[in-house]
């Protein structure tokens, strides 16, 4: 399962979704990969510069 969100660099914000994630799936976290959503400039919501980019 892959899921794209906006905090997810806070690592409790990553963990708390990968747990409803796992709770609501039933699937193990080792199933489960979590991103940061990137904003429309190209960078995530921090200002970050999207290191997964196609350039």
């Amino acid at each position: 399962m892959v899921i794209v969100a906006e905090g997810v660099n806070n690592i409790k914000v990553q963990t708390d979704i990968i747990s409803a994630a796992e709770a609501v799936t039933g699937l193990g976290k080792h199933k489960i990969k979590v991103y940061e959503m990137k904003s429309e400039e190209g960078g995530n919501t921090y200002g970050e510069e999207n290191k997964y980019r196609e350039n």
